[in-house]
């Protein structure tokens, strides 16, 4: 089930041009029809909010919900190494301004001057 499940995301993934993994049936029924994935680049759970973890596995980052994805609690040790999601915008897995400006870790740094301007706030900089 596991290989039929990632073969199914990794074609959908390529006819869209990125990275998804929930379906739009999915989506709708949540209420929430422009979730495209689950955690990937999130620090809440796309299906119950939960917190969502990370953990770095051979140069890669990797993302479990805590709740949806629990670890056998022989590996705890795992668990205490993981840490909160580093946001970033991902170029495969693009996301809209609308999206990027409600986790400002994932703005480029024209926007996020313009978001500050637009706010009434200094957005010099030390590097401006």
């Amino acid at each position: 089930r596991v290989w039929a499940a990632s073969v199914k995301l990794m074609r959908r993934g390529y006819e869209e041009g990125s990275i998804l993994t929930v379906d739009k049936a999915e989506a709708l029924a949540l209420g929430r029809p422009g979730l495209r994935r689950w955690i990937y680049n999130s620090a809440k759970c796309g299906r119950c909010n939960g917190r969502v973890a990370s953990w770095d596995v051979a140069g890669r980052t990797c993302y479990a919900c805590a709740a949806c994805q629990p670890l056998d609690p022989s590996r705890a040790e795992e668990a205490e190494a993981a840490a909160p999601p580093k946001l970033f915008n991902s170029h495969c897995a693009g996301e809209s301004l609308e999206a990027r400006l409600a986790q400002p870790a994932k703005l480029r740094v024209a926007e996020l001057r313009e978001a500050l301007t637009a706010a009434g706030l200094d957005a010099g900089g030390k590097k401006a």
